[in-house]
């Protein structure tokens, strides 16, 4: 019965090391069989439920309030900014239109975004004025800068009929969702389109994109079922893999809401975003600690080179266009794929920007790290996110044009109006998956180094008890009962049995003398 139990302890104990070996040696591979299996999209795939509807995002709206329009107006003055936020909408992303296309294994889809207010989380309500540059004047501004000075009458007394106003007090409901009319917008649905490229019956920031598909564009990227290292990467963005710019520029790139695994690039192109017409590029930082999340991860940020000029980073002088002047580092000339609108992208409060763009302003603009970057937190081994913000600053182009008296008396001015941060973190369930799938290969470590610890312990325990304790009753002689003694064969028999065969040979050895 002992020896029964022995057996089964040295097997389990057994089976615990080379178990714990197995997991020891082969955790990679085991971690990547997990990802290779989860990480793949189709309409079937554990993955498609959180790509088609993602987490609800948060996005904060910040205003420049402008407290001296008619000075800036009328005297040319810089303008004196008071920033005012955040007012706080949870953004939601839902797939439609998605097409699967099995032959280059691809899929098809728009984004449609929608907004609600979140007043708890709101530094006021949605009915809070605003003063601020009027975005359709600005861009008529724009048109005007561009024409020849014998059309510019012309255009400077349609907006005085027309009773156009550089500045407005709009509510931030209109400025952001759902829009206000303006003269520009609904006196010229009758122009053709070479005169107005675009056609709107109002204007707002999140006004074209509210609960539309085709605000984003089209997008056609990889679903990593060949080549998970492909998964989410854009092909194509509206049916072309180039937009905008010229050469490097404006090749299309980046991820449509999925990450691959294996993002070991010291660079990391994120969406390609329509509000910029390219891809935000971030840069390898740090790895550590992720800040409230209680995991490890890799820090990307955006880095000052992004909105260099050409002259501080080379490789964005495609981004500046034969027709238009090399503008100071620090913003983006958006214009070419924003239909000729003076529109000009920066971080908020023109932060890693040359100092050229605060001193233009009167006042209210102080650039901080902490407020104002952009960064991302990920694992680099499974490409899943764990914390993401986006700050951006949209900017309008103001120029000085004697010739329309709307803007004869103003300044040359990178005008900013608003400044949007749209953020994400993991939380809930989510964080406990994330939390698994970071770890796993830790956790893998540990068990495995546990089950061969345990294992191992169990063998070396068995082992010693075996010898300690039961071998030597296995040795030790049976006590001969009376017949026993008094058979000389059967002691003999039982001496052979029961003593060592050094001792067996002694006994059995005839004295010497005899031998003699």
């Amino acid at each position: 019965m002992k020896f029964c139990k022995i057996i089964s302890c040295l097997s389990v104990g057994a089976i615990l090391a080379l178990s714990g070996g197995i997991l020891f040696g082969l955790r990679g591979t085991i971690f990547s069989s997990i990802i290779n299996g989860n990480f793949k999209l189709s309409p079937d795939s554990s993955l498609y439920p959180t790509w088609e509807n993602l987490p609800p995002l948060t996005t904060k709206i910040y205003f420049f309030n402008v407290t001296n329009a008619a000075a800036v107006e009328k005297r040319g003055a810089k303008p004196m900014l008071v920033e005012v936020g955040p007012y706080v909408y949870e953004e939601r992303h839902k797939k439609t239109k998605v097409v699967w296309n099995n032959d280059n294994f691809t899929v098809t889809y728009q984004n449609v975004r929608s907004y609600f207010f979140d007043r708890s989380a709101s530094v006021g309500p949605e009915e809070d004025i605003i003063t601020t540059l009027n975005a359709p004047a600005a861009i008529a501004n724009g048109i005007g800068a561009t024409m020849s000075e014998g059309l510019r009458p012309g255009l400077s007394a349609a907006l005085l009929i027309m009773g156009e106003q550089l500045f407005v007090k709009r509510s931030v409901r209109e400025l952001v969702t759902v829009g206000y009319k303006d003269p520009l917008l609904t006196d010229t649905q009758w122009l053709p389109k070479s005169v107005v490229p675009v056609k709107m019956d109002k204007f707002g920031y999140f006004y074209p994109r509210n609960g539309t598909d085709w605000y984003d564009g089209v997008y056609n990227m990889y679903t990593g079922v060949d080549d998970v290292q492909k998964l989410g990467q854009v092909v194509r963005w509206n049916y072309t893999d180039h937009f905008a710019y010229s050469g490097n520029c404006g090749k299309v790139r980046g991820y449509g809401d999925a990450l691959s695994p294996g993002q070991y690039n010291p660079t990391l192109d994120l969406n390609q975003e329509a509000d910029l017409c390219r891809p935000l590029t971030l840069e390898y930082v740090e790895s550590g600690n992720v800040p409230g999340m209680g995991m490890k991860g890799s820090r990307y940020e955006m880095s000052p080179n992004y909105f260099a000029n050409k002259t501080v980073n080379p490789d964005n002088a495609c981004y500046t266009s034969p027709k238009t002047k090399e503008v100071r580092s620090g913003v983006l000339d958006i214009s070419a794929c924003k239909w000729g609108a003076p529109l000009f992208m920066s971080q908020p409060h023109f932060y890693q920007a040359d100092p050229f763009f605060v001193a233009q302003v009167g006042g209210g603009l102080k650039p901080d790290k902490k407020k104002h970057e952009t960064f991302i937190w990920l694992d680099r081994d499974s490409g899943v996110p764990m914390s993401l913000v986006v700050r951006l600053q949209v900017n309008f182009l103001i120029e000085k044009l004697p010739s329309i008296l709307l803007f004869k008396d103003i300044t040359t001015t990178y005008f900013p109006t608003v400044w949007f941060e749209v953020g994400m973190k993991v939380e809930g369930s989510m964080k406990t998956e994330v939390w698994l799938l970071v770890n796993m290969q830790t956790i893998l470590l540990s068990v495995g180094i546990a089950l061969f610890v345990i294992g191992l312990v169990l063998l070396v325990g068995v082992a010693y008890v075996y010898r300690k304790n039961l071998l030597p009753k296995l040795l030790v002689a049976r006590k001969p009962s009376e017949s026993e003694s008094a058979n000389p064969i059967l002691n003999e028999n039982l001496l052979s049995d029961s003593e060592p065969q050094s001792q067996r040979e002694h006994v059995a050895q005839p004295p010497d003398e005899i031998v003699n």
